[in-house]
């Protein structure tokens, strides 16, 4: 059967993240039921319209790439092709990935909201309505796919009926021996201690993770064999999931004392990206950024999967073709800071943001209460504050302090003066991740920036870069 879950299956196949074709679903649903016979904009024919099936494909605005597609130049050949489920889904992502969520009328208004989370039905033929399908079969989500042995979480004993009370630890630690992570040593019976550091800055996430007390079988092996390391923490409920996904790049044995061993796996995340990756080819006239950026991903020497993309980037385009020939990562930065946004690494994903985006998910309100460690403190763009280990803080996170909680800086002779965000709006530049499955720590730290609703008081318009 056809329904959201397909047509999600289907985008994440053609390379959309999984949050955007997540949006991107429902935005279908909101332009044409999910009747693939749909034809709108026919009063805009021939010159605007008409816009064909699904995701109503506009033929006016994409002929060339339907004539790429179909082989033909004869609008009837195009239309019938639209009319093919799969193939709008294919050339939806196209769309996507060369204009962005903004390509559609629906996005831009609001009109899919209502549909988010519903999984519908689609529609074939020339009549009939999509009928609402059960949510109890979900959205499709990619992660179902990751195969990881089955362990002990070290959750407390009952403390599953509080609920989401952020009591009752929960963790797996993994080695896996090749990059697809096919074999995997879980080590989460052992007492593990990690130090997790992100940034939105151009450099590899890093972690340093020591297990204590191996068998000489098992330390060899991953020694010899340890290619990635993956932590998930938590606490038992919905405040649980990955807070690391990276390289070993250095396995060190020593001696804890004079009876316990320990092994320290330093992991980089997106190392080899940010360090090694190449890119060599050549970029037509007419590509705009985003389809720029898809393209320096695709075809580095060391590839990635596109993360979060700004929805904001300016539809300018390449007015002559351009060679791209030097570090990946470079490329990423030029094209970032001429959007005025950033560009960092996370879970091995780029992520270009400017800082009038909003992050897709919802803002993480942090008091005493849901797990707030002691005082905040102000900083001279925001503020930096502890809570209980947190794996839905990212980087780019936005977060809500009531700012009577923050602690006030103490200013020095001759500093400008800062204020708190109105709002107590701030958005994470940094988190810090620290674990011990046998010991106290169990926290995440986050430095942020002043967010003033929608931008940085720091900064005055969109336009500007505060970073």
């Amino acid at each position: 059967m056809s329904d959201s879950n397909y047509i999600i299956n289907k985008l994440v196949s053609h390379g959309v993240p999984y949050n955007d074709a997540y949006v991107l679903a429902a935005v279908g649903f909101a332009e044409s039921s999910y009747y693939t016979g749909a034809i709108g904009d026919t009063a805009l024919a021939p010159t605007n319209g008409p816009s064909i099936g699904v995701f109503q494909i506009n033929i006016a605005a994409h002929g060339p790439k339907l004539a790429a597609w179909t082989g033909s130049n004869d609008r009837n050949v195009w239309i019938s092709w639209l009319k093919n489920l799969d193939n709008n889904i294919y050339a939806a992502s196209q769309v996507y990935f060369s204009q962005g969520l903004g390509a559609w009328s629906m996005y831009k208004n609001g009109g899919y909201k209502p549909y988010l989370g519903q999984n519908k039905t689609v529609t074939y033929g020339d009549s009939g309505t999509a009928q609402t399908q059960s949510d109890d079969t979900g959205f499709y989500d990619f992660r179902q796919d990751i195969k990881i042995p089955a362990t002990n979480y070290q959750v407390v004993f009952g403390s599953a009926a509080y609920g989401d009370t952020l009591y009752g630890r929960r963790y797996r630690v993994l080695v896996t021996a090749s990059e697809n992570g096919e074999t995997a040593l879980d080590v989460s019976d052992l007492k593990c201690t990690f130090s997790i550091v992100k940034t939105m800055f151009i450099e590899p996430n890093y972690s340093e993770i020591t297990i204590f007390n191996l068998s000489a079988e098992t330390e060899n092996a991953i020694i010899q064999e340890g290619y990635r390391a993956i932590i998930e923490a938590g606490y038992e409920g919905s405040q649980y999931g990955i807070i690391f996904d990276g390289i070993v790049v250095q396995p060190i044995r020593d001696k804890e004392n004079g009876t316990d061993y320990k092994l320290t796996l330093v992991s980089m995340d997106s190392d080899t990206f940010m360090v090694y990756s190449m890119v060599n080819f050549s970029a037509t006239r007419g590509q705009n950024s985003r389809s720029q950026v898809q393209n320096i991903t695709n075809k580095a020497s060391v590839p990635s999967q596109l993360g979060t993309i700004s929805q904001n980037f300016s539809d300018a385009k390449l007015t002559r073709g351009k060679v791209y020939f030097g570090m990946t990562a470079d490329y990423l930065r030029q094209l970032a800071q001429s959007q005025s946004g950033t560009f960092y690494m996370e879970d091995g994903k780029v992520n270009i943001i400017r800082a009038d985006d909003y992050p897709a998910d919802e803002i993480i309100d942090l008091t005493p209460e849901n797990g707030l460690i002691g005082v905040p403190t102000q900083q001279d763009y925001g503020v930096k504050a502890k809570m209980l280990l947190n794996p839905r803080v990212k980087i780019g996170s936005l977060v809500h302090i009531d700012n009577s909680l923050v602690r006030n800086q103490k200013y020095e002779m001759g500093q400008p003066v800062y204020l708190l965000d109105n709002d107590g709006i701030y958005r994470v530049i940094k988190l810090t991740h620290t674990g011990d499955t046998r010991g106290n720590d169990w926290y995440t730290e986050i430095e942020t920036v002043s967010q003033s609703g929608i931008l940085p008081s720091t900064i005055s318009t969109g336009s500007a870069n505060p970073w």
